[in-house]
């Protein structure tokens, strides 16, 4: 009875330790058409059907040297199906044109319920996009953000706020030729980078009596390791040309514990099930 109550406190400090590190990250957004939601009963919102237009790439231009999180506004039209949709994102280089396009990664499918909606959008809703890791970028220089329907309602509307982005434009790919979508337009979107900080004292805490009992319980190692690897989260130091760039453009990190308390309501959509 002691040793498994030895071995419950210390995978309670893990898990405490890892919640409250990744509860501290932060969103520094690079890009965005806009810096908050847009109600769709706005003058100058409309939206597109993703699979009747497909492929829509938004084009965008960097300022930092890496991307791991997307974020767009999708609408989901009455009477199209009640079945939500799960959409994923692609990031391409060179060309709008995927079809010659150089593609550099998909970020983790989400699935959206039938009526979604989060933000007070009424009719809206806003989802966050996360590639499973880092993906490099050169500030600078053109990217494109393909978001895909993998299934669901067909169609399934993304929401555009016009011509708001001066770095980039809508295009649509509809009957095979790809061309900038008239009249000019832009996806409602948002990107940047997930910056985690180091290891806060509780996860230190946490950690450091993890540790003392593995060495006075060495048997217990193997499954300690094996319960303690779906939690533990890996820490590394930020990308320091993305610090740097981030400060010096100016950007704001935002908290992602309130994005993080919303996910867990499917108010911005969940990874897919």
């Amino acid at each position: 009875m002691k040793t498994t109550t030895r071995i419950l406190f210390a995978a309670t400090l893990l898990l405490a330790a890892s919640f409250q590190t990744y509860a501290q990250s932060t969103l520094v957004y690079d890009q965005q058409s806009a810096t908050g939601p847009v109600s769709p009963f706005n003058s100058g919102v409309d939206a597109l059907y993703i699979q009747k237009d497909s492929p829509l790439t938004q084009s965008f231009i960097p300022s930092l040297s890496a991307i791991d999180f997307v974020q767009f506004e999708f609408e989901d039209v009455a009477n199209n199906g009640n079945n939500g949709a799960t959409v994923y994102v692609n990031l391409w280089s060179g060309s709008p044109n995927i079809n010659s396009a150089t593609f550099l990664g998909s970020t983790i499918p989400v699935y959206m319920p039938n009526g979604f909606v989060n933000d007070g959008l009424g009719a809206a809703g806003i989802t966050n996009f996360y590639f499973s890791t880092l993906i490099a970028l050169t500030a600078g220089q053109t990217y494109y953000l393909q978001p895909v329907v993998l299934s669901g309602d067909n169609p399934w509307a993304i929401v555009t706020i016009g011509d708001t982005y001066p770095n980039g434009q809508l295009y649509s790919g509809a009957g095979g030729f790809t061309a900038p979508f008239q009249p000019s337009t832009d996806l409602w979107f948002g990107e940047g980078v997930v910056a985690v900080p180091e290891p806060t004292t509780l996860a230190l805490v946490g950690l450091s009596g993890l540790l003392a009992f593995i060495f006075k319980r060495r048997s217990k190692l193997v499954i300690l390791l094996l319960f303690a690897a779906p939690v533990l989260p890996v820490y590394s130091a930020p990308d320091s040309v993305v610090q740097v760039t981030a400060d010096a453009a100016g950007l704001t990190p935002v908290s992602t514990t309130a994005l993080e308390e919303q996910d867990a309501y499917g108010y911005f959509g969940g990874v897919v099930k």
